[in-house]
């Protein structure tokens, strides 16, 4: 079985959330799961518990990396204060997503950032965020649902140049949003590849390797034909990447 690897299949890596409690939890919304795989990869969670050797071991064999989304990681990481609104993602969590996403991208494999993996993206790339969409940025749209059983859904235009959004038929998405954080600084070697109509950024990507982020969570419309063809197509170029290695 070990010598029997689809090579049609690429395998990613998938960063997990982390709660404290009696027990202290390890988790993820399958819905991240099952997206990828109705795109046709394999997925392994890596807890947020990995040692780093564990992390170097996991992406020697990986294709690819997908950062999930959750609370928020700690202004102080980019020299600001907790905004009053701010929710702290587990330290433990931090410092495992921290060290799991520089790692992915000094081994530049495809990396897909969904909403707070998009902010991580441009955190470990030097960038920064506004701690609050509602009260740092002008003419801001609701970006933070009043209720979480209830989406708030605003238009994104995409630059469809960008690898990610390659054979999208639209200029224009409709997508749902979940943040009160959003970028501010783009990071080093990053640009934007979709923005909202008050200037949000809600996409970006590398300029020389397949790291790509978006604010809104794709997984959470898995069933919508743009959140299919998104996913469809970073696993496509995770193949390609599992057939680069094996070459």
């Amino acid at each position: 079985m070990r010598n029997h690897r689809n090579m049609n299949v690429p395998l990613l890596l998938i960063n997990t959330d982390y709660q404290d409690g009696s027990p202290d939890m390890v988790q993820i919304s399958a819905n991240y799961i099952d997206a990828l795989q109705d795109a046709g990869a394999a997925v392994a969670c890596v807890p947020s518990t990995a040692r780093e050797r564990d992390m170097a071991a996991l992406l020697e064999i990986a294709d690819g990396v997908v950062l999930i989304g959750g609370k928020d990681y700690d202004p102080g990481l980019w020299g600001e204060p907790r905004h009053k609104t701010t929710m702290l993602i587990s330290i433990r969590r931090q410092i495992f997503d921290l060290a799991f996403a520089r790692f992915a991208l000094e081994e530049e494999l495809p990396v897909l950032g969904i909403c707070g993996g998009h902010q991580l993206i441009n955190i470990v790339s030097g960038g920064t965020l506004y701690t609050s969409i509602e009260d740092q940025v002008d003419g801001a749209l609701t970006h933070w649902p009043k209720e979480m059983s209830s989406p708030v859904y605003h238009p994104v235009t995409i630059d469809r140049t960008g690898s990610l959004f390659t054979g999208f038929e639209k200029d224009t998405l409709q997508t749902n949003s979940f943040h009160h954080q959003s970028i501010k600084k783009l990071g080093n070697g990053l640009r934007v590849t979709a923005t909202a109509p008050d200037g949000v950024i809600e996409g970006i990507e590398k300029d020389d390797s397949p790291v790509f982020g978006v604010q809104w969570h794709p997984e959470k419309d898995k069933e919508d034909t743009v959140s299919k063809h998104l996913f469809t197509r970073f696993v496509d170029i995770c193949r390609f990447q599992e057939k680069r290695k094996s070459s």
